[in-house]
């Protein structure tokens, strides 16, 4: 099994605010099709894949390195300092087809570190790849979208694309960004 950085904790601000309790539907698909999107080029070592720019959202490849990813997305540099949502895609060499046990294996790295989170499965859909995701929060605290995406056999690699809110839930517009930079992966290298 493929040992993943937790992704997320870098953000991490301790203290716990007062405020009302927010739900995390799984049952919803936030995904706006008719966002206005710029494609972007990811290259490094070995590899090279596309993403959408979320419209209005900043693409940062970097200060991806910072946040132990190959490209991170955020609304605007206030956001990005006060604990808003921020979206990172990491692409990792798959030791196996079992993605599923990746995703387990970085929940189960925060039921560590936070006994008393949460965690519901929330469903992602990629054209040609197959997803798998969750949700870790502790309400008014963190919420940590988690989606590993398997490209298939055919590809030594896959993705890790993670979403992290501190302080309260994401709003609609960030899901919306979080699952249009999911669908938009494109362009993979076969083995």
């Amino acid at each position: 099994m493929t040992k993943m950085p937790l992704f997320g904790l870098i953000f991490w601000m301790g203290s716990c605010l007062e405020s009302a309790a927010q739900s995390v539907d799984s049952s919803k698909s936030y995904f706006a099709p008719a966002l206005d999107t710029a494609t972007m080029q990811v290259t490094g070592s070995g590899y090279a894949y596309s993403v959408k720019e979320p419209k209005r959202w900043t693409g940062d490849k970097e200060r991806a390195k910072d946040f132990f990813s190959n490209i991170v997305f955020y609304e605007n540099e206030q956001a990005l300092t006060a604990g808003g949502a921020l979206i990172q895609v990491l692409l990792f060499k798959k030791q196996d087809e079992n993605t599923i046990d990746d995703l387990n294996h970085d929940v189960n790295g925060y039921k560590r570190e936070f006994p008393t989170a949460q965690v519901k499965d929330v469903k992602y859909k990629h054209k040609n790849y197959a997803c798998f995701a969750k949700v870790v929060y502790l309400q008014s605290r963190f919420y940590q979208y988690i989606c590993y995406i398997n490209p298939g056999k055919k590809f030594q690699n896959g993705f890790s694309v993670a979403m992290n809110v501190q302080k309260r839930a994401p709003t609609k517009q960030e899901l919306v960004a979080f699952e249009s930079v999911i669908q938009s992966l494109n362009g993979l290298t076969e083995n």
